[in-house]
């Protein structure tokens, strides 16, 4: 479509009121009661929209409610969006050479479609819901009247220009981080010199053009000031009004950047009261000329940074957090953080150790804007990336043509400083670098591999570092993990990762391309306690720490036979089970509930326990008719496995799979008797109620869990809500089963000195529909700190234990204060299905 003529049109027709269709003619439809001509989408076009991919959208006649009704697409809203900002920023996007098809659009009537779309939006009462973010997009990329796009126009277009003309590159650079209203003059300046291509003229003087209307700032008081007068409270007019004199009368960059601050705020904080629709329309233009402005005028402050003090930076870096407030990318309760931390940095003297824990708290809002645009826009990018990848630009093109730009800026020169006041170098492939933050502390050596490049052998061989997007849950056993996303700070793979020693490091996108050019190539990774990262190629050098070994050490999983009471084989209520029970009578997960009951016994959800002693009755069948017993033939598997592993590696690598395969399948095949089958009934029964009126995690609960070494947590399998006692049946073998995946075996086995030792218990534990779930361990994760307690939680059931983006917070036992490291930003919450199971 973007090489077509026409683009994702066929022809151009009349499309009247009455439903004709009509061959263009003058006023073709005049007869029919009115209508539109415009293109008509290709079969293509149809096709693709068909598949659920709905571009080439066409705003004169698309009405409001096919975009908000009952019935509309729940993503159709900001697909629209993000289609106008492909548009926009890749030089038309599918209509690259159908812009200059006649007929195709109709100006005044695409802008009259999206006004109408616009309107809908914003009609009081608080029309269908849409968050500040969205309803402001909405008026920047909808095309109603003056530019409202233009950031992202004049960066599209460099970017067009550059793909014709490879030495405009440098000047591209200028305009997208250090923009000014000279910029037009040097690209009139280039494009008239000897480097200007002729075939590229039109597009050197539309873009000389387009900077110059966006750094024309003369609209953005006129707005303002017809804004208050529009406005019916006067207090609000009377503020409105008084920017509106000092913005025009403003002669320096700081003093625009902080009055277009302003401005942004009010209206993100007031528009609901601002009156009609189309009040709050003019509002929020008002509002995107106050972004632009400030856009521009914050490029300016930072050419005086390097002579900027601390105490003007930290300034700086709070009127930059409201700017981001106000479009809508961080909420009242972040900015409320982010000036909480700025607070504390704002004394006269301040600990270096206070200085650099509160910027990295500061570091964190970069990380809140990005996750809210996905939050709110996660879908949409997710739908179209399959057919456009250049769909998942929009988050970092959006941030990096707002105020957040001007926050990483400033926040970076105060980590710099901080990191040489500490004499704290990170090092990245031999250059001292910023944009690295340690999550978990580690040393490794591995071949760097991104998520794509997972495959079996890997869960085998822990000899990877894995670049992955966030922290996932189904990693195989790695060495080292880097992430562009550092999920939640309890999901599974971080406490998998935390407690063997698995460094967890955290890279800036800027540090990514380079990165990328080092996938496949073994590497080193460091990640001292104290927060200094080392990122380097591997060489002899580290030979001194890290030996011939393809992985730090971490500590070995030391299993206590003489604890377990494989006596017990009947079924044990959680009421009769202690903390003191854990590795004894079954796993840590029933024995903690057992505790928390002791404790709270009308505020927790009732469990029963399968303990170690019924499965290991499981084991001690014949493996095969006439065969010794599962649980001895596993021990001679293992004791030949670990000879082989170093000797034949190969047969290692295929034996392990197949030992795996048959372990789980043997067990979910075991016939577990009449007997036991009633027995679970009536004691469920007892426990629960009666059969369907309830449903059961089936959780699974080893004694290789929640040790001081290793946690454990998420390598084998919970089956989440199973209702009906047959199903409870199958879902406790396949519980069982669990540990004998190839992921599960990797994260475990090298580091168990009795690998036979691994017994599973199994808690039923009651289902509850939470409204809001998560975890909590009494410290601090990241300081270590015991007087702090780190809580992560998510609308839904089982939430903050899969990489969910979730609530992270620390609370002081000292002194009640309560910090946000991270705001709820996942797009789905888990339910309770009735039929069984958990649903998004």
């Amino acid at each position: 479509m973007k090489e077509q003529p026409r683009g994702p049109f066929s022809s151009v027709r009349w499309y009247c009121a009455d439903g004709v269709v009509l061959e263009p003619a003058a006023f073709g439809c005049e007869a029919h009661g009115g209508g539109f001509q415009h293109g008509r989408w290709s079969d293509r076009a149809l096709e693709i929209r068909a598949a659920g991919y709905p571009i080439a959208n066409l705003l004169a006649d698309l009405k409001p409610e096919a975009v908000l009704g009952s019935g509309a697409d729940p993503d159709f809203l900001t697909i629209l969006l993000l289609e106008k900002f492909l548009i926009a920023a890749d030089d038309g996007w599918i209509l690259r050479k159908a812009q200059s098809y006649r007929g195709a659009f109709q100006d005044y009537n695409e802008k009259d479609g999206a006004t109408a779309i616009l309107l809908a939006l914003l009609t009081p009462p608080e029309s269908p819901g849409q968050p500040f973010a969205v309803l402001r997009e909405a008026a920047r990329l909808l095309p109603h009247g003056a530019e409202t796009a233009a950031i992202t126009k004049v960066r599209g277009l460099a970017v067009t220009i550059v793909d014709q003309d490879g030495e405009f590159q440098t000047l591209r650079s200028k305009i997208h981080n250090m923009p000014e209203a000279t910029d037009a003059q040097r690209v009139r300046e280039y494009a008239a010199g000897p480097q200007g291509k002729p075939a590229v003229q039109a597009d050197y003087a539309a873009l000389a053009l387009m900077i110059e209307q966006v750094h024309a700032g003369k609209a953005v008081p006129a707005a303002v000031a017809s804004l208050s007068r529009r406005i019916r409270k006067p207090e609000m007019a009377q503020r409105l009004g008084t920017l509106a004199l000092e913005l025009e009368a403003a002669g320096d960059a700081e003093s625009q950047l902080r009055l277009g601050t302003e401005v942004l705020v009010l209206i993100r904080d007031h528009l609901p009261e601002l009156g009609s629709a189309r009040v709050r329309l003019a509002a929020l233009d008002a509002s995107l000329g106050a972004e632009t402005s400030v856009f521009i005028a914050s490029r300016a402050v930072l050419q005086a940074l390097p002579l900027a003090s601390r105490a003007q930076r930290l300034d700086w870096l709070g009127v930059a957090a409201r700017s981001v407030y106000g479009l809508g990318l961080l909420t009242a309760r972040e900015l409320a953080e982010i000036e909480h931390s700025l607070a504390r940095l704002a004394a006269d003297q301040v600990r270096l150790d206070v200085y650099r824990a509160e910027l990295q708290l500061l570091g964190r809002a970069v990380a809140w804007s990005e996750h809210r645009l996905r939050y709110h826009f996660g879908n949409a990018i997710d739908r179209l990336a399959l057919i456009e990848p250049l769909a998942t630009t929009y988050v970092a093109d959006r941030l990096r043509g707002s105020a957040m730009l001007f926050y990483s800026n400033i926040l970076e020169t105060l980590a710099e400083d901080a990191d040489r006041l500490s004499e704290m170098h990170h090092s990245f492939f031999g250059q001292e670098r910023v944009g690295m933050r340690r999550v978990n502390p580690g040393l490794a050596r591995g071949v760097l591999r991104t998520s794509e490049s997972v495959t079996p052998p890997d869960a085998l061989a822990p000899v990877a570092i894995y670049f992955v997007p966030e922290t996932t849950s189904d990693l195989p056993a790695v060495a080292g993990i880097l992430t562009a996303e550092e999920g939640n700070a309890l999901s599974h793979m971080q406490l998998l990762a935390r407690n063997p020693g698995i460094p967890n490091v955290v890279i800036r996108r800027s540090l990514h391309p380079i990165l990328e050019q080092h996938r496949d190539r073994t590497i080193v990774v460091a990640a001292s306690a104290g927060g200094v990262v080392r990122i380097e190629d591997d060489s002899p050098d580290w030979d001194r720490l890290l030996g011939n070994a393809k992985r730090a050490v971490a500590l070995p999983i030391y299993v206590n036979p003489a604890k377990l009471d494989l006596t017990r084989t009947d079924l044990v209520p959680t009421t009769q089970l202690r903390a003191t029970d854990s590795g004894r009578i079954a796993g840590p997960k029933a024995a903690q509930v057992g505790e928390l009951t002791h404790y709270f016994p009308t505020h927790v959800s009732p469990g029963l326990a399968i303990p170690f002693g019924l499965y290991r009755t499981i084991l001690d069948r014949p493996v095969a008719a006439g065969r010794i017993s599962m649980f001895e033939w596993l021990k001679a598997q293992y004791a030949e496995l670990a000879v082989r592993k170093d000797l034949d590696p190969e047969y290692y690598g295929r034996r392990v799979p197949e030992l795996l395969a048959f372990v789980r399948q043997w067990i979910k095949a075991v016939d577990l008797g009449t007997a036991f089958g009633e027995r679970l009934r009536n004691d469920m029964q007892d426990l629960f109620g009666m059969e369907g009126t309830y449903g059961v995690f089936v959780r699974s609960d080893t004694n290789v869990e929640d040790l001081p070494g290793f946690s454990g947590a998420g390598l084998n399998q919970t089956i989440g809500n199973v209702v009906g006692h047959q199903a409870v049946l199958v879902a406790v073998k396949q519980v069982w089963a669990s540990p004998f995946t190839e992921r599960a075996f990797g994260w475990r086995q090298g580091l168990m000195d009795q690998p036979e030792q691994v017994y599973a218990s199994v808690l039923l534990h009651r289902s509850v529909p939470n409204e809001k779930s998560g975890v909590m361990v009494t410290a601090n994760l990241d300081s270590g700190i015991r007087d702090e307690i780190t809580v992560v939680i998510n609308l839904g059931v089982s939430g903050a234990v899969d990489g969910q983006a979730a609530e992270t917070l620390i609370l002081s036992l000292k002194t009640g204060a309560v910090r946000l490291l991270a705001s709820a930003t996942a797009r789905t919450r888990r339910v309770l299905a009735p039929e069984g199971g958990v649903r998004a």
